[in-house]
């Protein structure tokens, strides 16, 4: 789209058209070679009422272009969405828009060229086509609720079931985790995730204003929130409101969260984190094994013939540099691999073997649905002695109550 000029005071001379023109709205109006009639017309031009803006016309019927769909899809999540939304929207339409036919018709899109798009890709997982289908549905469906176009014709594509990340940090992991995070602010998220089951958007955000010190609480306004409809309310116990507390002192203005450089934690920065923490996870799992990986000695002079001196310098550079790549692959496979998700079910799993009731806990974590506790977040059938105690208690209520011998 483009971008209004500022109206000129008055006009001015063209030389390559031997005119004076003038700057009205976004287009440049021809006047007169003479400078008196030039003014004339444009003190006429000047005391006409402004014109009304053409609103952009939209594509509609099946002889639109599919593109033409999507791009007006786009401008309206740009106004309706937040910008995280409309990034997602338009990375992943992007990638679809890459892969059709130029000039192809809403009625010659057909299932196959959703699934022809993604055959670059074949290294997605599920999660990631799942999400890619959702998108494009979504911009069709949207043009079917706005009567663009009369049906949607890829609305009968199957999405693949999302996997769930199955795994819920457990106490134990928890400790040595902290024990081996040596960088301050990323233990700080870390712990505030295990403490508060936060999401991971919500722990991104947390700001000083939002605090709520009386109560032990972080209160976000619906404007801030997932679903931007209610207030989501974040109740802190006593380690997360000390973390909280002390960093709305430190920093009264913007995230209280932040990396290293002082900066906002975002979805890459975060992963970067963890796989510095899997490295060193796996590094103390290899002297816990007592698997050693001799590490080259430093490079001597002595010995070695002055006109070898460089090739034997760069030989014992690529020896190091073999080493690094041996010792980290080690380290990779050894160390666990996490991320807050893994904390936030954490939370949920041992609120549940608390005896946390289902609906309190769902509206601690932040839903309005308790069922999204059972089927996503509480992970208690992956603790083999905590269901072993369960199955035995269960025994002995049926016996008292009559139910066996």
């Amino acid at each position: 789209m483009g971008r209004p000029r500022k109206q000129n005071r008055e006009p001015f001379w063209s030389t390559d058209r031997n005119c004076y023109y003038v700057h009205y709205g976004t287009k440049k109006v021809r006047l007169s070679p003479d400078k008196d009639e030039a003014w004339r017309l444009w003190h006429e031009l000047m005391a006409r009422p402004p014109e009304e803006p053409e609103k952009p016309r939209l594509p509609a019927g099946p002889d639109a272009e599919a593109v033409e769909i999507l791009d007006a899809f786009l401008d309206w999540c740009q106004r309706n969405k937040a910008p995280r939304t409309y990034a997602w929207y338009r990375e992943n339409l992007q990638k679809f828009v890459s892969a059709l036919p130029d000039g192809l018709k809403v009625s010659e899109l057909k299932p196959y060229h959703l699934t022809k798009a993604m055959e670059p890709y074949a290294h997605w997982a599920n999660n990631t086509k799942h999400d890619f289908i959702s998108a494009v549905k979504r911009a069709f469906s949207w043009a079917v609720d706005e009567e663009l176009i009369d049906r949607n014709p890829i609305g009968r594509v199957k999405k693949p079931t999302r996997e769930a990340r199955e795994f819920a940090v457990q106490p134990s992991e928890y400790a040595e985790i902290i024990e081996t995070i040596a960088d301050l602010n990323f233990r700080d998220l870390v712990e505030m995730a295990w403490e508060t089951g936060s999401r991971v958007q919500e722990l991104r955000k947390i700001e000083a204003r939002f605090f709520d010190p009386e109560n032990n609480r972080v209160v976000f306004p619906p404007k801030e929130t997932k679903g931007k409809k209610h207030y989501r309310i974040i109740y802190l116990p006593p380690r997360a409101r000390e973390i909280v507390a002390r960093l709305a002192a430190a920093r009264p203005e913007g995230p209280l969260l932040v990396n290293a450089d002082g900066k906002a934690w975002t979805k890459d920065a975060i992963n970067c984190a963890f796989c510095r923490l899997q490295l060193a996870l796996g590094r103390k799992e290899i002297a816990r094994r007592g698997l050693l990986v001799q590490r080259p000695g430093r490079f001597k002079k002595s010995g070695v013939e002055p006109e070898r001196l460089a090739e034997a310098h760069a030989a014992h550079r690529e020896t190091v540099k073999r080493w690094q790549k041996d010792e980290q692959k080690l380290a990779r496979e050894l160390g666990k691999k996490y991320h807050l998700g893994a904390f936030r079910k954490g939370y949920a799993t041992e609120a549940l073997k608390a005896g946390v009731d289902v609906v309190g806990l769902a509206h601690l974590m932040g839903h309005r649905d308790p069922s999204m506790i059972s089927k996503v977040y509480g992970q208690v059938q992956h603790d083999p002695e905590y269901m072993a105690a369960l199955s035995e208690r269960t025994k002995r209520k049926r016996k008292a109550a009559g139910g066996e011998s």
